[in-house]
């Protein structure tokens, strides 16, 4: 499962936006858009969306889970997306990865087994269920 973003912090470049853009420096300016909208683009040339951060986090096999922080820096960077772009030096992430869900199962099929025939020259068995079901196995040996 992809991790679940609580908090993301971007570093806007502050002399970059000071030529570049009209932001008054007082409280930040707001980033809004759907997750699959909002794009980083980092120095080395890579470019991912906040919803493909999420999948990116998330170890292939879950087994981690909990809350995690990691602070990620660059040389130089963009943030963009329907309405904005923004030069970044990096982002602060506060991120989730949730518990894989599990759960056993027990399948009781006695009471359809009617019997099992072993051949033990030809190393396999057969289980006969009811309403003629036969199935075919070999032996582990």
């Amino acid at each position: 499962m992809p991790a679940v973003i609580n908090r993301f912090e971007i570093l806007i470049d502050a002399n970059w936006a000071k030529e570049n853009t009209d932001l008054d420096f007082g409280p930040l300016p707001a980033i809004r858009g759907p997750n699959n909208e909002i794009f980083i683009e980092e120095d080395n040339g890579k470019k991912y969306s906040l919803r493909d951060l999420g999948s990116r986090l998330a170890p292939l096999d879950g087994s981690e889970f909990g809350v995690f922080t990691d602070k990620v820096r660059f040389e130089s960077g963009f943030i963009s997306g329907p309405d904005f772009k923004y030069k970044i030096k990096g982002y602060n992430i506060e991120y989730t990865l949730l518990e894989p869900y599990s759960r056993s199962t027990i399948i009781d099929g006695s009471k359809e087994l009617i019997g099992v025939i072993e051949y033990l020259q030809k190393g396999t068995k057969k289980s006969i269920f009811r309403e003629g079901v036969i199935r075919e196995n070999l032996l582990s040996r």
